[in-house]
């Protein structure tokens, strides 16, 4: 087995640590770019946009005189948001105090080492441990010069390196892909939805007027068990299907007392009224399932097909309407009343609902598979990451 790789702090792999501007200054519409933590990606990217702030030229010349970012620095977000890294590459931008600078001491440590060793759980979980919280979470400079990291030979940093951006290459082209076939299923949505020819030929009616029957299992959480029926919550509905996760049960011989304002069938909708509000899915199977915790059942007349009413349950309008009929101070929901009330348009023609049905759910079907795929490729990569960082991988 490899011996473990040296630990070493921040301050001894860097020749300066610094922080964006702590002062306040003008706002132009035409300018330099002024970033803070939130252009800095989860995934490791700095992002700007046309929406950035701006600051003037002069402006930017006082807020970089005493340091200018350079090619190679790494940005680590040090308020608000602990913990997101880049690196950065030159870019003409300066930024506000909640990113901080490391300029690695190359003749140490790689860059893009550095980079990836920022992202592992121990380096994280040490700028917690460091962090001043009061309104928000914040890292002095001098905290976060202690923190270590694992510094092998720069032979095992640049394996390092490349295994993990092999990875990360697998995991953007991942993402990339599920982004395409979001944005192809936004513009059906916007099409069969929101058209004017759907608006022209569709019938207005209410939400109570697609239903047959409304079950409402909001309120009271059964006793759990560790085995039998499993129990469905708002936590298990997401956007479009139901995970397994977390998997949550009630005892065989509890169910026919805890189900008895009626029971659900392969097919019906499930919809959260609260935390989170509007997400949507179908029952998949005929086999028993428990319900509780701001989740109801809606169970379509029979002239409208299930995965249709998902959809549409799912489309921007309705879901606005949700939203616009929320109530409530720490989490928007939506009174089950209020639910019955909402307006929408419909089709009563079943092939056109099927066809539309159809096209989504084999949007649906791929975006699932991939979005597995993504959750699959991530959690082996922090495996990974613990092998790699220290020494027994690399």
């Amino acid at each position: 087995m490899s011996d473990p790789f040296p630990l070493k702090p921040i301050a001894a792999l860097s020749i300066e640590i610094k922080d964006g501007t702590h002062g306040t200054h003008q706002r132009v519409e035409q300018g330099v770019p002024l970033l803070s933590a939130k252009n800095i990606e989860e995934n490791g990217t700095l992002r700007c946009d046309e929406t950035d702030e701006q600051v003037s030229e002069s402006e930017y010349k006082i807020i970089t005189a005493g340091f200018t970012p350079r090619n190679n620095d790494l940005l680590l977000t040090v308020v608000g948001t602990l913990g997101r890294r880049a690196l950065f590459y030159g870019e003409r931008v300066c930024f506000q105090r909640s990113v901080a600078f490391i300029r690695p001491n190359q003749e140490i440590v790689r860059p893009r080492y550095l980079f990836h060793a920022m992202a592992d759980q121990p380096f994280q979980k040490q700028l917690f441990r460091r962090c001043n919280i009061t309104a928000q979470a914040g890292l002095y400079l001098g905290e976060l010069g202690q923190v270590v990291v694992p510094v092998p030979p720069f032979t095992e940093q640049d394996k390092v390196c490349s295994i993990l951006d092999s990875f990360d290459s697998t995991i953007e082209k991942t993402e990339a892909l599920i982004a395409k076939y979001q944005l192809i299923k936004a513009g059906l949505m916007q099409s069969f939805f929101m058209s004017p020819d759907a608006t022209a030929r569709w019938t207005p009616m209410t939400l109570n007027d697609l239903f047959e029957n409304i079950i409402d299992y909001r309120g009271k959480t059964p006793a759990k068990t560790v085995s039998g029926i499993p129990l469905i919550t708002a936590k298990n509905v997401r956007v479009g299907y139901i995970d397994p996760e977390p998997r949550e049960f009630i005892a065989e011989s509890d169910y026919s007392t805890w189900m008895t304002r009626g029971i659900p069938r392969k097919g019906d909708i499930l919809f959260t009224t609260e935390a989170p509000l509007g997400n949507v899915a179908e029952i998949p199977t005929k086999e028993k399932l428990a319900f509780a915790q701001r989740v109801i059942i809606l169970q379509s007349k029979s002239i409208y097909i299930p995965s249709f009413v998902k959809h549409l349950l799912m489309s921007p309008l309705v879901q606005d309407s949700f939203q616009r009929n929320a109530s409530g101070s720490t989490a928007l929901g939506i009174k089950q009343s209020t639910f019955r009330r909402v307006t929408i348009l419909a089709t009563e023609d079943r092939d056109e609902q099927q066809a539309i049905a159809d096209k989504l759910d084999s949007i649906d079907a791929f975006l699932r598979i991939e979005l597995l795929s993504l959750e699959k490729l991530k959690k082996i990569k922090i495996g990974l990451m613990v092998e790699l960082f220290s020494g027994a991988g690399a």
